[in-house]
């Protein structure tokens, strides 16, 4: 009897839990840390803001409670009995409580708390497929020292990579490669020498920013496709060579053949075997306006890398070509320019007519993919290939008045998709969903239009811009 009322008191010492209070407390916090949130479809811009419980949701949540106070009550049942079954000596405890074993993946995982944020998803790729490098210029006289960064032109995130010197260089131009691994920075709008990203961030790394040439020599330099050689010639009135100097060791050149005395590199052909110029032959080599002028005949050249021949496309007896080559190597969006009223080239006065043709490179042969009455500039082919953006205008306007264009590469879907005053080409965003434009050559303000159509919008003050 004594022994029986021993054991007893022992369970007269043992702490029974409040439990109903306990229970309380707990689905409290349970209630507290269960999300209310639905989840909501994101963009790359916003994203929806949370939403509270609907009434079948805290009927739910109401009749999960009663379960859970019944439950409760159930186990205070089973601990009381436990705990008479041990004081009667029904049951013995062992001396020794084993300690539970961590599970691996319960280890240093953090507990969420009231203060701590909900980790946001993570974002999508950048708008158009890729970040836009861009060099922040405020406005066109600013000769500073000038920051470049990595935008997202979606969320208007920014990423500084380094900065550019200043002293007189207001105009940038960078040139990526096909992989967007390597980047060539040049002074004065492309014909002046490689400029070096100075101060780089370590975010700058990816982009491959070219530091210096192996060797520096020319002018109007093009990176090529693989982003391992630039191609330049060795002066812009009195060309002898294009040079194709290696970004790390190494150069080759090719001579200019005889009567061409204007040349400019604009281009390389996508599986790098050639590179594309712009040239005359024969030339008005006269200095002034009012000397005699002569003939001045415009052409493209495409000029192999293993110092085959140069092949001679196109001829425009008072003018000039550009062009840019298609992704896939097999065409030339080529734009001509013919001098207006009784001037000569190269100095054209306005008024001149502009086309673009479709020029085969096999066989030069051209068909022209606008109209007439239309004035065409600056081609750019989309990244499949199937569109091409330019810029245009009515016939007899100066070049910058007039728009941005997209047209289909037969010829069809002209649209006008913004207006400008630009003297730049478009650029194309990787994915060939959006364009880049530049407002007005006598700002630095630069515009995104979707390529399909719609409302153009102001992505911020910039010099030299590649996407």
């Amino acid at each position: 009897m004594d022994d029986l009322r021993d054991r007893f008191a022992t369970l007269d010492r043992i702490a029974v839990p409040g439990v109903w209070s306990d229970v309380e407390r707990r689905l409290d916090a349970l209630g507290s840390t269960v999300s209310t949130r639905r989840l909501v479809a994101s963009t790359p811009e916003w994203r929806g803001a949370a939403t509270a419980l609907s009434t079948g949701s805290l009927a739910d949540l109401r009749r999960r409670r009663t379960v859970q106070l019944l439950i409760a009550a159930a186990v205070l049942v089973v601990l009381i009995g436990s705990a008479i079954a041990v004081g009667s000596g029904l049951v013995r405890l062992p001396a020794v409580v084993p300690v539970p074993t961590e599970h691996p993946s319960q280890r240093d995982v953090a507990t969420p708390t009231a203060t701590q944020p909900i980790p946001s998803p993570s974002l999508a790729a950048p708008l158009g497929g890729g970040l836009v490098l861009a060099e922040d210029l405020p406005r066109i006289d600013d000769f500073g020292v000038h920051e470049v960064v990595a935008l997202d032109a979606g969320i208007g995130a920014r990423t500084p990579l380094g900065t550019l010197p200043g002293g007189g260089f207001s105009s940038y131009v960078f040139q990526w490669n096909a992989d967007r691994d390597r980047v060539l920075i040049l002074t004065n709008y492309g014909l002046g020498p490689v400029a070096s990203l100075e101060s780089p961030t370590d975010a700058s790394g990816p982009f491959g920013f070219i530091a210096k040439p192996a060797a520096d020599d020319g002018t109007g330099l093009f990176l090529s496709p693989r982003g391992d050689l630039i191609a330049g010639i060795d002066s812009l009135d009195r060309p002898t060579r294009i040079v194709i100097s290696g970004v790390d060791a190494g150069s080759r050149s090719s001579a200019v053949p005889s009567g061409i005395r204007r040349l400019l590199v604009v281009g390389w052909s996508p599986d790098q075997t050639a590179v594309l110029a712009m040239g005359c032959r024969p030339c008005n080599m006269t200095q002034t306006p009012t000397e005699r002028q002569t003939s001045d005949h415009g052409h493209l050249y495409v000029v192999p890398v293993d110092g085959s021949p140069w092949r001679e496309l196109l001829d425009e007896s008072n003018g000039y070509f550009t062009a840019s080559w298609s992704p896939d190597g097999s065409m030339l969006a080529a734009t001509d320019f013919t001098c207006g009223g009784d001037t000569k080239g190269p100095r054209c006065a306005p008024g001149g007519r502009s086309t673009m043709s479709l020029v085969a490179v096999a066989d030069g042969t051209a068909r022209t993919v606008t109209s007439a009455t239309q004035r065409t500039e600056m081609a750019a082919w989309s990244p499949d290939g199937k569109s091409i953006a330019y810029l245009g205008g009515a016939v007899g306007d100066v070049l910058g008045s007039g728009g941005v264009y997209v047209r289909n590469v037969d010829g069809t879907g002209g649209r006008r998709l913004a207006d400008t005053t630009a003297d730049q080409p478009p650029i194309w965003s990787p994915d060939g969903q959006w364009l880049l434009y530049r407002k007005d050559p006598g700002t630095t303000e630069w515009w995104i239009v979707p390529a399909a159509g719609g409302s153009p919008r102001l992505l911020g003050t910039f010099g030299g811009v590649a996407w």
